[in-house]
Parts: C-alpha cells; structure tokens; sequence
C-alpha cells in the first residue's frame, strides 16, 4: 500500500515537473490553439491552425523570422497537447490529447497568466 502510495505521489510529481517545462516555453499563440481545440469540441483543423499562426506572425514578426509553422506545430505534437486525427472531407484535423485536458486543468487550477506570441 505505501509503495503504491508513493508511486501515486512520484507520477503526480513527474506530470506536474512536465507541465511546468512546458508552460515555461510554450507561445501564448500555441497555448491558443489547443484551447481553441478545445472550444470546439477538442479538435481544430490544420487551415484553422495555420491562420491562428499566420495571425500571430502578423503581430510579432522579428519573433517568427526564424520560427516556422511546422516547428510551431511540431511542439504542440511533441509535448502530446494535440495528435493528428482523421481528415475531414480532405481537410487534416488535430484533436487535443488527454494530456492537454489535464494540462489545461493545471493552469486554470493555478491561475497562470495567459501567454503573449
């Protein structure tokens, strides 16, 4: 029971760690996009994500010089916020993961400010 307990505890304290890391180098345009996601029933289209990249780098410009879209998505992949979905009529889709709704959970639970870029 209490190496079950502790194991419960070292999991917690691991996401928690992860959660941290991320929200420490994640744009604010990227946190957008699975919250968007998340708005719309936990999947956004790829046009969808492009335009909301295009958006920002409209807004902040010497940030993006060097800052593509496939990076700006890559992330979003890499740390498991959104996966590739099933195409809708020819239209690639991405959906939020679970790992998004618990980090979700964990910024509005602290409270944290929303993110600029």
């Amino acid at each position: 029971m209490q190496k079950e307990a502790a194991m419960r505890l070292y999991a917690i304290a691991a996401t928690e760690r992860k959660f941290e890391r991320i929200h420490r180098i994640i744009f604010g345009s990227q946190l957008n996009a699975f919250v968007r996601a998340n708005m719309l029933g936990g999947r956004i289209s790829l046009p969808d994500l492009k335009d909301m990249f295009l958006a920002t780098v409209q807004q902040y410009p010497k940030a993006y010089e060097e800052f593509g879209f496939d990076s700006w998505l890559k992330f979003l992949l890499d740390v498991d916020l959104l996966t590739s979905s099933a195409d809708v009529g020819g239209i690639p889709y991405y959906a939020r993961t679970e790992f998004a709704k618990a980090y979700m959970h964990y910024i509005i639970s602290l409270q944290l400010p929303p993110r600029d870029l």
